[in-house]
């Protein structure tokens, strides 16, 4: 230690050298990740050590061997204390019961998703087309001033790119515009998440225009196409979804039903579960859908906690989304 140092720096370099911490100016105090990696044993028995109960050691173990600790300590975080031992209630058993099913739930939403996102990326795609020409989407006069319509395209030209899809390698061997696209290709080969953020981009009377079938205004839309494009990549990444406070929530319109209590919570997944039932109802799978989610949320009835975490009402199920009609 050096005799000229200010008592702070004095004592950060002691830390420094005790705890094996860094600083850099303008940073937070950080620690070195200093953890060793685990057996599958090691692991079951660092679980059991906390309190976890396991009830089938062999199991367990298999289990850990095909999602991995990391995976699944995501499903058992509920149940741990301040101090990292487990509550009273935990146990492996019931960390996979979660697991499977957020598995079943993400799988359902995904199967909805597909539908309604096809059908949004048709109803924006033929709009802009008959509205503004084949080419409309590459012409920054048709989206706001202060969209970034450059930065956009850039980025859909980099997607473009980057297809494999027959239909692009087409073009790509035929038509001199290549990269440019007739908007209805486009619409094929950008991601959702850049399919929502043209959305965002267009002028206000055409937001408006294609909001209209959905029955909520175009700001209402704006955000549920960004929820959900952030919530497909949840999917996509087979994440965690169930308890999740998700850092993209929706706005929802100003009638009851979507205000609480009857969504209690716009950043849980329930919030998103009732949009894809609203953009669903007329589906021919609208009902076959509405179900299935009865069924799955269901199981929760009589575990309040665990409702609340979803941001599941009491009386959900006589909520305009999911009763019998």
């Amino acid at each position: 230690m050096l005799a000229t140092d200010p008592p702070r720096l004095a004592l950060l370099r002691q830390l420094m050298r005790n705890r094996r911490v860094s600083f850099f100016p303008g940073s937070v105090l950080k620690q070195h990740f200093s953890k060793p990696p685990k057996t599958y044993e090691e692991q079951i028995d660092l679980l059991m050590a906390r309190g976890l109960k396991v009830d089938d050691r062999a199991s367990a173990l298999q289990l850990l061997r095909r999602i991995k600790y990391y995976r699944l300590s995501g499903y058992w975080h509920p149940f741990k204390n301040p101090d990292d031992t487990f509550k009273s209630d935990a146990s492996f058993e019931k960390a996979i019961e979660f697991y499977q099913f957020d598995r079943e739930l993400r799988l359902a939403i995904m199967d909805m998703l597909e539908h309604v996102e096809v059908g949004i990326r048709c109803s924006i795609s033929n709009y802009l087309a008959l509205t503004y020409g084949t080419y409309c989407h590459e012409d920054a006069r048709n989206f706001y001033q202060a969209f970034g319509h450059s930065e956009w395209l850039q980025g859909l030209h980099a997607e473009t790119e980057r297809s494999k899809e027959k239909f692009v390698e087409h073009f790509r061997n035929d038509y001199i515009e290549y990269p440019k696209l007739p908007v209805w290709v486009a619409a094929e080969v950008m991601s959702f998440g850049t399919l929502s953020f043209m959305y965002k981009g267009l002028n206000g009377s055409d937001q408006a225009v294609l909001a209209r079938p959905f029955g909520v205004n175009k700001v209402v839309v704006q955000s549920w196409l960004h929820t959900l494009a952030f919530v497909r990549n949840i999917c996509a990444h087979h994440s965690r979804l169930w308890n999740r406070e998700l850092s993209v929530a929706p706005k929802f319109p100003y009638e009851a039903a979507w205000k609480p209590p009857a969504i209690p919570d716009p950043k849980k997944v329930y919030g998103v579960l009732c949009i894809l039932r609203h953009l669903s109802i007329d589906e021919p799978c609208g009902d076959k859908w509405r179900r299935q989610i009865v069924g799955l949320l269901g199981r929760w009835d009589a575990e309040p906690r665990w409702r609340k975490a979803m941001g599941i009402p009491v009386d959900w199920k006589n909520s305009v989304f999911w009763a019998t009609k």
